[in-house]
């Protein structure tokens, strides 16, 4: 079975720092490694709150101009998946 490269970097994460005696799921647990020098790092898993934090931190930085650019192509893609979604279902 051929692994796409994401779920082959989770794999090996989960493989590398998880640890089911230890508090947290897989997913909370890879984002809290401390692993800095392994080139998967910033490939790492992280939980959808901490993926929105990374995202609002982004927006926050950016001119206004900028910002409104980056919302705008956010939102034709959102279109886009709901319009391809609806168009799969049966």
């Amino acid at each position: 079975m051929k692994l796409s490269p994401q779920k082959a970097i989770h794999l090996h994460c989960k493989n590398c720092i998880y640890d089911p005696a230890e508090k947290g799921n897989w997913v909370e647990q890879v984002e809290n490694c401390k692993i800095t020098q392994c080139e998967l790092y910033e490939h790492r898993k992280l939980t959808s709150k901490t993926r929105q934090l990374q995202r609002e931190n982004y927006l926050a930085s950016l001119p206004p101009s900028e910002r409104e650019k980056v919302e705008k192509r956010a939102e034709e893609c959102r279109k886009r998946l709901l319009d391809l979604q609806s168009k799969a279902e049966p």
